[in-house]
């Protein structure tokens, strides 16, 4: 029963993962470009990417908020390293995740992208002390970019491509 029970499991969660992966294949988002910076000073790879949305909201529906700022879930993006990119940035565990990531070291977004047809949302990430500029550069489309809509990942597109 308990194998039984462990194979139902396993199989609603491959389920569920599968139609999440759907969900972002079919994604309104695009990175319709981005751009490369390697920032030597402050020791950071920044990203630069233009987000289209191809059926953004007329108006988001705010509730009736009795405080001062009504701060609805982010969009948010993160660049999720591949190997060769790792291997030049500072990578860490962070808490609920079992995953290695990318230090971010600051990031921005040029306006709410629920509403309109195109934003421009930067990242940055810290590199390693000592690591070599021009492999972080030659590294940097070694990974993918995810959208995420607070905590639903609604979007992953490759960097290589």
């Amino acid at each position: 029963m308990k194998k039984l029970l462990s194979i139902f499991f396993t199989l609603c969660l491959l389920t569920h993962f599968g139609i999440q992966r759907a969900e972002a294949a079919e994604s309104n988002f695009k990175v319709a470009k981005y751009e490369v910076h390697v920032l030597r000073i402050a020791n950071t790879l920044r990203y630069d990417f233009l987000i289209t949305n191809k059926k953004p909201l007329k108006s988001e529906k705010i509730p009736n908020f009795r405080g001062y700022h009504y701060q609805m879930p982010p969009i948010e993006i993160a660049v999720i390293a591949g190997k060769k990119l790792s291997s030049v940035m500072v990578m860490e565990k962070f808490h609920n995740s079992q995953e290695l990531k990318m230090l971010p070291a600051g990031g921005s977004t040029g306006g709410n992208l629920r509403i309109e047809k195109s934003v421009v949302f930067s990242v940055e990430y810290q590199i390693k002390k000592g690591a070599d500029f021009k492999k972080v550069r030659e590294y940097a489309s070694d990974g993918s970019v995810l959208i995420f809509d607070g905590m639903k990942e609604v979007a992953e597109f490759p960097l290589n491509k």
